[in-house]
């Protein structure tokens, strides 16, 4: 196995919950079987009932523990950011209810090596969605401007085209909230917008959307996850 040394880039993982230990339990599992495991893990835990017990089963990991409560997606995940190493390159926000594929972290970290420093963040490859798209429904939904035809576009409308299971890396407008990684220097100048309460209903758009505005960002075909 390759270790959290190996990669120039030194990575954290953010894991916002909420009162669902079985899926923390899998997602956790699901880091430590990987080739190359993040430098940091920070579970970030806004349920009225605590997964302290779960985290100390994963020591190994190097597991950070942050209390937010009342809980709400974006406060969680800013407080993510503060509990962050100085020394971490890279963030990723990963919810509770995904699962990597094998490899999926290295492949990850290896697109990293060699990305264009206007490169803000990537998104794990989704393999269990797919894009599907028909001329039946395509004129009516260009009407009401929710036509789903081109692959990751935030439209006129507001309305987010997908941006799951692609085969090669694509670039894309926007960039999901719950399987991502991000350069940690966008929070220099940005946070996730508080004003979304609880689940933060397309926080995700609005945070990357507006990131994309300056920067470039992508989804990594062989970075392979499923949503469960």
């Amino acid at each position: 196995q390759l270790n959290e040394l190996s990669s120039s880039s030194k990575l954290a993982v953010v894991i916002p919950t909420k009162d669902r230990l079985e899926h923390l339990w899998i997602l956790l599992t699901s880091i430590r079987e990987q080739s190359l495991r993040p430098i940091q893990v920070i579970v970030v835990d806004g349920g009225d009932s605590t997964v302290e017990e779960v985290v100390t089963q994963f020591l190994d990991l190097k597991i950070d523990y942050v209390r937010v409560h009342p809980p709400a997606l974006t406060k969680q995940k800013n407080a993510g950011v503060a509990a962050a190493r100085q020394d971490i390159d890279l963030i990723a926000f990963i919810d509770d209810d995904i699962v990597f594929g094998d490899g999926a972290i290295e492949a990850m970290m290896s697109f990293w090596q060699t990305a264009a420093d206007d490169l803000a963040g990537a998104c794990f490859n989704l393999t269990d969605f797919n894009h599907s798209w028909s001329w039946l429904k395509s004129l009516p939904q260009s009407i009401f401007g929710i036509n789903n035809r081109h692959f990751g576009r935030v439209l006129r409308s507001g309305f987010n085209t997908p941006i799951w299971n692609v085969s090669k890396n694509t670039k894309v407008q926007w960039l999901g909230g719950g399987y991502t990684v991000w350069r940690k220097r966008v929070f220099i100048d940005s946070q996730f917008d508080e004003w979304f309460a609880g689940s933060g209903l397309w926080e995700d758009v609005h945070f990357s959307y507006q990131v994309g505005q300056n920067n470039q960002l992508a989804i990594v075909a062989e970075a392979r996850a499923a949503h469960i």
